[in-house]
């Protein structure tokens, strides 16, 4: 499994305060393709730099969570089927990464740690690069 991080932007007709369904109804839909959910961040109201699609802002959030990478591809169809959601980038995040946990102690704190310390045991150390000396330089 490898962590990903999607950035959601929700159309500007979803709701500030139902942002929390609109984030957990794309986690569900993360479960379904068989990932797990580790955090989501909700990021609010923002304008957009220019209209897209004929819309001035959305509603941004961050989700971070694990999932076996042939299976990211239909994560992206199933959200073509979702009205609420106007654009979502996703992004592999690097081995050994810690996606921000909101609050530490909490079980689900724990599972990310757990996810992250597994993975960075499946990494292997690289060999250090030896240092080039720019062309002049003698020692």
């Amino acid at each position: 499994m490898r962590t990903y991080e999607a950035l959601i932007i929700f159309a500007e007709t979803v709701k500030e305060d139902t942002i929390n369904q609109a984030m957990d109804a794309f986690g569900a839909e993360v479960e379904r393709q068989g990932g797990a959910v580790l955090d989501r961040v909700p990021l609010g109201r923002r304008v957009f730099a220019r209209p897209l699609k004929k819309r001035e802002s959305g509603l941004y959030g961050k989700l971070y969570f694990n999932m076996e990478p042939d299976k990211i591809e239909a994560l992206k169809k199933r959200c073509n089927f979702v009205d609420c959601l106007f654009r979502i980038q996703i992004s592999v995040l690097p081995r050994g990464y810690r996606p921000p946990v909101a609050d530490p102690g909490t079980q689900e704190a724990d599972a990310v740690q757990t996810a992250v310390a597994s993975e960075a045991d499946e990494v292997a150390v690289a060999e250090p690069a030896k240092e080039e000396k720019p062309d002049g330089v003698n020692e």
